[in-house]
């Protein structure tokens, strides 16, 4: 199979990046853009023996395989009795053919070409058993055409003369899973200069994860069917309880999912529910390439139980996830409300802004008929047909109420002004915000004036001329609010040298997914749960803040790190610091969110923050 042109977007532009903004080979493990789905589509269909990604620009060509550390949820002995091979068998055809020569890093480096995250294609595709190769090579020209012909057909002949070995120890790959047998370590002869990093490479996989359907295990019901449709959508066999069970004295009911380990594809199950590797002070390792750390439970929303011994249970393999069931209480009531606990919520809430329908949002906890409501609930009108088609259009459980709570103000469809990156428009775009991306030279014609709200990623205070400095003060002074994302502190340093934000921080290196602890009644952290879980890439927590500022989540004060990247991370000083503040004045409101919500359009959870800060400016 040859895919001619991968993203067809950037062919047509010139860019790296498709129209989306996305680097395509960055996306594999989240699958936000339809061209990686498509990709996907056909691995899981084909099971390709061969993955050869053909790519630019690195002198001398380089052909993969990688150097340490390797992903534990690979069978890397399998692969690398092959694909070391191969990469040697596509460096002798590309000197035979074009004089040129390679580089082959797990023969030739130490460490710093990594296949550590699976969000590239040569290394997600060995998740479905292929020996994945990247290719880079030297030439812009058609050398570099040449090189690539010459390479492909290397391996061809390689696989021609070993093509029953190969796809032998292939099928060795499912049949480990299948069959739940341990891991090998790489043969001797195989291993690389640099050996430290075996230990690493070797993991001890769980009988099972347990994913609850529902609440209350759940914020709600469409995180888990999310991620349960992207395991059946990735080869991930996933099954349902035909009884209740309990697993480390909780009680699961019937219907809860269940991802079985001894399955053929259970490096990428592991890989895809796993929390992951904390990298940070592995002797010798300086850099890990980013992501470093990824869990889809844990940065889609979605709490799972690890089965570590099997357990006798009656399960059914699913086709699909079971659809969230939305539903009203009281028919006949003054006011109906939803939470903001879902996607689906926020989607919704900006639905009904634009059909221009009266909204409220709640601005502290309240209680109505008996049920405690928190900070954040959205009311409706009291339109019966209304709420049903909450429940049955977005799958929401809507409640009744007697009227809409005094304290709760009036939700406008807000004027979003957007500086930022291909994760923050897509997160903006799912959520439904009608919002414009502004660059350094629109506001520095003064376009900041028709906005409400000015959502900052990385512009700094700096990039803009004396005429767009006045213009952006004009519009603070005049209530404009501010959303700050904390990349590099950029944004945050925007809004110091503007005068809206008296704060100090420390910044991060690396990246990495941290436990945080939320304000349940924090109007910007409503809707989470008082524990969660966070991404931080080039990220900061506050040091130093004033005191009419609000703290909306901290970083947990004990071992907040759970996986990834961040050397000394111990000792930085970050436990129980903020990574949320906001302040509000009479006019204004100022957010500052430290970690990296959006990241590559992948902790889908924390996409809910950017909207509790938008709607907080209204206040």
């Amino acid at each position: 199979l040859v895919n001619v042109v991968q993203n067809p977007d950037g062919r047509v532009m010139g860019t790296r990046s498709n129209a989306n903004g996305f680097d395509l080979n960055n996306d594999f493990i989240t699958q936000s853009q339809p061209e990686t789905r498509a990709t996907v589509r056909v691995l899981t269909e084909w099971n390709p023996m061969v993955v050869l990604d053909l790519h630019g620009f690195v002198n001398p060509m380089l052909i993969e395989p990688c150097t340490p550390p390797h992903n534990p949820n690979y069978e890397y002995d399998l692969y690398i009795r092959w694909a070391l091979g191969e990469a040697e068998a596509m460096e002798a055809e590309l000197l035979a053919r074009t004089g040129f020569s390679a580089q082959i890093p797990y023969r030739d480096d130490d460490l710093g070409w990594d296949d550590w995250p699976p969000s590239y294609v040569s290394m997600f595709a060995m998740y479905h058993g292929a020996y994945g190769h990247t290719l880079e090579t030297s030439y812009r020209d058609d050398r570099g055409v040449d090189a690539h012909y010459a390479a492909v057909w290397g391996a061809l002949k390689y696989v021609a003369q070993n093509r029953e070995a190969m796809i032998r120890d292939q099928i060795e790959i499912f049949r480990r899973g299948h069959l739940d047998l341990l891991q090998q370590p790489i043969p001797p002869e195989l291993l690389p200069v640099w050996d430290q990093y075996q230990d690493l490479m070797l993991q001890e996989f769980p009988a099972a994860y347990v994913i609850p359907a529902d609440t209350p295990f759940q914020m709600s019901a469409h995180q888990p069917a999310r991620l349960v449709d992207f395991l059946l959508f990735n080869g991930v066999e996933v099954e349902q309880a035909s009884q209740p069970f309990t697993l480390d004295g909780v009680d699961y009911p019937r219907g809860t999912y269940l991802v079985w380990m001894n399955q053929p594809k259970r490096g990428l199950a592991n890989t895809i529910l796993d929390q992951g590797l904390d990298l940070s002070n592995v002797p010798g390792l300086s850099l890990v390439s980013s992501p470093s750390a990824w869990s889809h439970p844990l940065l889609w929303g979605v709490n799972r139980a690890v089965m570590g011994e099997k357990m006798e249970i009656k399960t059914r393999p699913v086709s699909r996830a079971s659809a969230p069931q939305g539903s009203v209480e009281g028919r006949n009531a003054g006011a109906y409300a939803y939470l903001p606990t879902s996607i689906a919520a926020i989607q919704a809430t900006n639905d009904l802004l634009a059909r221009g329908i009266t909204l409220h949002r709640a601005v502290e906890p309240f209680t109505d008929f008996g049920r405690n409501l928190g900070t954040g609930t959205v009311i409706v009108p009291d339109d019966p047909a209304l709420a049903s088609g909450l429940a049955s259009q977005y799958g929401l459980e809507v409640y009744g109420l007697h009227g809409v709570p005094a304290e709760a103000v009036l939700m406008q469809r807000q004027r979003v002004a957007v500086y930022g990156d291909e994760g923050v428009d897509h997160a903006l775009r799912l959520l439904g915000f009608d919002y414009d991306e502004v660059s350094a030279a629109e506001l520095n014609a003064g376009a900041i004036a028709g906005y409400d709200v000015f959502l900052n990623r990385d512009l700094r205070w700096m990039s803009l001329s004396p005429a767009g400095q006045a213009a952006m003060t004009a519009w603070f002074a005049a209530g404009g609010d501010y959303v700050g994302l904390g990349y590099s502190g950029r944004a945050i340093d925007f809004a110091k040298d503007a005068g809206i934000a008296n704060v100090d921080y420390g910044d991060t290196v690396g990246n990495a997914i941290v436990r945080v602890d939320y304000a349940p009644d924090d109007s910007v952290a409503a809707g989470f749960p008082a524990e969660g879980y966070e991404f931080v890439y080039h990220s900061v927590w506050f040091t130093d803040w004033a005191p009419d500022m609000e703290v909306a989540a901290a970083l947990d004060g004990g071992d907040f790190l759970v996986s990834g990247y961040w050397p000394n991370w111990q000792i930085s000083g970050a436990n129980g610091m903020p990574v949320i503040l906001h302040a509000a004045s009479d006019s204004q409101d100022v957010t500052l969110i430290g970690f990296d919500p959006t990241f590559r359009g992948h902790p889908e959870d924390s996409f809910r923050i950017l909207a509790n800060a938008i709607y907080n400016g209204l206040d």
